[in-house]
């Protein structure tokens, strides 16, 4: 009978562990209440993103360290929290602002709204590297706002992986003849007459550029799913010379599903 008893008592602790390490979060947990470990960020409490957020091959599955979100890109414009937000909630991100394209040379300048999910994330070659592992989702959703007076001629949503990505937080070798870098999977939106629009975007349905390297795998799955640099909107004149465009779009409710 004892020993019985200790068997039973290693199993269980044995399991205890097992489901600490890496659990695959069933459907009834993803949408139960309380902090919601599918989103990434909601706005209502500024620029932070969930502590909560699940994530696959973490200590207890979920995010170690969350990443600072950020307006980068040429120019750099700062993401305001207006208010209200989308269904029904009290804010969103509001990103604002004007890009000039130069007559001459290359020139993509563009304004983009840049969020860093993960800052611990993994170590590479003895460095750490901010990426995130998205494997315990299928897709993405967000609700996205584009004013009429945007005149944006390249509007995009991308996620950046380690492959596509330069140092110090990628692995792409910009120096490359032919590189993947800046070329993240990605979906182009227009606007949406000033209405809060619903986008959903299952991970096998976005596309890298036709142009530079091919990465493996090919497709926004395996290593890359599991090295997600982050999550960008971008909006510019698309080298398009001697020419200002207008920027003005929202996004709220970003969630992975």
């Amino acid at each position: 009978m004892k020993s019985s008893f200790k068997f039973c008592l290693i199993a269980l602790m044995g399991a205890l562990v097992w489901t600490g390490c890496n659990t695959q979060y069933p459907s009834s947990y993803l949408s139960s209440t309380g902090p919601n470990p599918s989103m990434v960020v909601n706005f209502e409490s500024g620029l932070i993103i969930n502590p909560s957020l699940a994530e696959a091959n973490r200590l207890g599955n979920h995010v170690q360290t969350v990443g600072a979100i950020n307006g980068n890109g040429s120019p750099n414009v700062t993401p305001l929290i207006v208010a209200p937000g989308a269904n029904n909630t009290a804010h969103c991100v509001w990103i604002n602002g004007s890009v000039f394209t130069p007559s001459t040379g290359n020139n993509y300048q563009a304004i983009q709204f840049g969020i860093p999910i993960e800052s611990a994330g993994v170590t590479l070659n003895g460095a750490p590297v901010s990426v995130y592992d998205a494997s315990l989702f299928t897709g993405i959703k967000f609700y996205l706002k584009v004013m009429n007076d945007d005149t944006a001629v390249v509007r995009s949503f991308s996620i950046p992986v380690l492959q596509t990505s330069i140092p110090p937080n990628g692995t792409c070798n910009q120096s490359a003849a032919s590189n993947a870098c800046y070329n993240g999977f990605a979906y182009a939106y227009g606007v949406t007459g000033g209405n809060w629009q619903l986008v959903s975007l299952p991970f096998s349905s976005m596309t890298r550029g036709n142009y530079g390297a091919a990465i493996v795998p090919p497709t926004l799955s395996g290593a890359n799913l599991q090295q997600i640099v982050g999550l960008q909107w971008s909006e510019g004149g698309n080298n398009l010379p001697n020419t200002t465009v207008k920027v003005d779009f929202y996004v709220d409710e970003i969630q992975f599903f």
